[in-house]
């Protein structure tokens, strides 16, 4: 999947991950994407939903520079 940072566009592989917090009560879901040969995330973002749906966290962040060597 391409996708746009402030860094650049990047061809990527995105990785979900799903899980359950039974102290919140509260579904999270993750998601990461990486190109290989960055030792970085291109981007990657958080959600935790309560489980009346609320949201209660949603984070998301993205590489704003790249330096190449």
């Amino acid at each position: 999947e391409t996708i746009e940072v402030p860094a650049g566009k990047f061809e990527t592989y995105r990785i979900e991950a799903r899980g359950y917090n039974m102290d919140l009560n509260a579904a999270i879901t993750r998601t990461i994407w990486i190109t290989p040969g960055v030792n970085a995330d291109i981007a990657h973002e958080t959600m935790v939903r309560l489980r009346d749906g609320r949201i209660e966290q949603h984070d998301r962040q993205e590489l704003v520079a790249l330096a190449r060597r």
